[in-house]
């Protein structure tokens, strides 16, 4: 059985989407999927999701500006010429990758920022189901797209090692590909690579617009210039390194996707492969409900190819598996005994940077037996979806709100004339502690925030 043309399905309800060109709708739901340049947007709820990452890309953006600033003003007053050349350096570095970031980002910002940085700082504005920040996978673009010619072969080969094996024969893998779904995709790069090696399409899934609208415009055969600033720079000139990043080639079997993972916008079956490239022990997910839902998307007989480390740091313990844990899970959800294969290889190492980092990695292969149907999406109420609702007092809710209240109580009691003395004996007046309780938490809390203020 092999799968059939890509239809896109509503993340909430399965329905086959219905429309053409710049948006997609779901007649059931109501809600419309719009196109984002070359990239689909079909994250659950797309104009609430779509807002979050706006917000989150203004902030990212007036952080940077605020970063240029600091940089340029610093530069100034300094009295070595070294420390002089970095800071003017750093500086005209930010400078230009604002107007890169902007340029790239365009589909998403929609024009200039309404909120200032505190405001959205407060509101924590980042998308509600990602667990980073917009730029957080900023490394892995110039690993994919400029530097990490060595990390991207050994990824390809693992997979491929594992396939062949599964399959018994060396000569298989293209073959066996057929259309193919990269969940986690990413800057994309793996992607591209098994775009090269089937005749089927190849949709790379991802939650985070700043690497997929990246990567759809390599792919599209555009240069994109950014600015690498490296974690631990070797040099001055490795404060910040520009890159030209390109694809090798366009490839029009390759498809973006913004999306989250966990409620794929597609039906049962429409898949040869799928591949979930450092994802299962990072998605915010039991990994049993991952291995049903990679299932639930194969054809019969189709293939799961999962590769990167099994570092399961979560706060439940007991899916905090070991590669043997998720080998024998996988088995227990459909999948025939996968093909694991194992190297050692490096991770995120910039020419640039004297930090990076060795991992254990692995690859397996996991033919579909027999089928299961995907899990429950993570439930959402209807308040949060249905803007128009009352919002319910929560414990949690609650709980928060004192505590904003105690933290804005405080920083209203400086008035550059209290001290930190005077400080607690107000909140022992105001039956919040007692003074000389309150002396010691006082102090911890505004040296925390003067060394967040002054980078302590």
């Amino acid at each position: 059985m092999h799968a059939g043309p890509i239809q896109f399905c509503c993340p909430t309800c399965t329905e086959v989407l219905s429309g053409a060109g710049d948006v997609l709708l779901c007649r059931r739901c109501k809600l419309a999927y719009p196109q984002l340049g070359t990239v689909r947007c079909c994250y659950p709820n797309p104009a609430t999701d779509l807002a979050a990452w706006r917000a989150s890309a203004h902030l990212e953006l007036q952080n940077l500006i605020e970063d240029q600033r600091e940089t340029h003003a610093a530069s100034l007053i300094s009295s070595s010429t070294r420390t002089r050349a970095r800071l003017e350096h750093l500086a005209s570095a930010y400078s230009s990758q604002i107007g890169h970031l902007t340029q790239l980002l365009a589909p998403i910002i929609d024009g200039t920022p309404t909120s200032d940085k505190t405001t959205y700082e407060a509101l924590n504005t980042q998308a509600l189901s990602q667990p980073t920040t917009l730029f957080g996978y900023a490394a892995n673009v110039f690993r994919d797209w400029a530097w990490g010619e060595q990390e991207n072969a050994q990824a390809i080969e693992l997979i491929r090692s594992a396939s062949c094996a599964l399959h018994r024969s060396s000569h298989t893998f293209s073959h066996s590909l057929g259309n193919v779904l990269v969940l986690g995709a990413g800057a994309g790069r793996l992607a591209w690579d098994l775009s090269t090696l089937t005749e089927g399409a190849v949709v790379a899934v991802d939650l985070n617009p700043f690497t997929s609208l990246l990567a759809a415009e390599l792919n599209a055969g555009s240069r994109v210039e950014l600015w690498e600033f490296p974690l631990a720079p070797k040099q001055i000139k490795d404060v910040a390194v520009k890159h030209s990043l390109a694809a090798p080639a366009r490839r029009d079997n390759l498809h973006w996707l913004l999306a989250d993972a966990r409620r794929p916008p597609f039906g049962p079956r429409s898949f040869d492969t799928v591949v979930t490239p450092w994802y299962t022990d990072v998605v915010q997910n039991p990994p049993a409900d991952t291995a049903r839902r990679v299932n639930e998307l194969l054809v019969d007989g189709g293939q799961w190819l999962n590769f990167g480390s099994a570092t399961f740091a979560t706060s439940d313990i007991k899916n905090r598996l070991t590669l043997e844990e998720l080998l024998e899970l996988v088995t227990h959800s459909g999948f025939d005994e996968p093909n694991c294969v194992e190297a050692t290889g490096p991770y995120l190492r910039s020419p640039h940077s004297r930090f990076s980092r060795v991992e254990a990695l692995h690859a397996f292969a996991a033919r579909k037996a027999s089928h299961c149907d995907r899990p429950a999406p993570p439930a959402v109420p209807s308040w949060l979806q249905d803007c128009s609702q009352s919002v319910p007092a929560l414990e949690s809710f609650q709980h928060q709100a004192m505590s904003t209240q105690v933290h804005a109580f405080l920083m209203a009691l400086i008035d550059d004339r209290r001290s930190i003395n005077d400080i607690a004996q107000v909140l022992q007046e105001r039956q919040l502690m007692d003074a000389a309780e309150a002396v010691p938490v006082v102090q911890s809390f505004l040296l925390k925030l003067y060394a967040a203020d002054h980078d302590t």
